[in-house]
């Protein structure tokens, strides 16, 4: 089927052509500013990450420091423990 080129047909054609080409630019620009706000919300994610990474490390230091402490004076009670048993039985009769 051929269509007869005629000026009304290539105005036609031609606005067509021009209606295409904007819409393919609306596309491109709509494509462009999900991409920018993809990536925007990966960099807000990726921060965010990292700040619970921190906050995380930063409690396991102190929950490790705050333990060792309770074990250390655990440990100390034992030996004052220990120290009055043995005196305990040193001076007891037998």
């Amino acid at each position: 089927m051929q269509v007869e080129l005629t000026k009304e047909n290539c105005i036609l054609l031609c606005g067509q052509i021009a209606e295409m080409e904007e819409a393919l630019r609306a596309r491109e620009s709509g494509l462009k500013e999900e991409h920018a706000s993809h990536e925007d919300a990966l960099t807000k994610l990726s921060t965010l990450t990292k700040e619970r990474e921190l906050s995380w490390s930063k409690q396991k230091h102190e929950m490790e420091t705050h333990y060792q402490g309770l074990l250390a004076e655990m440990q100390a009670r034992i030996k004052v423990t220990l120290r009055l048993v043995f005196v305990c039985d040193k001076f007891s009769v037998i």
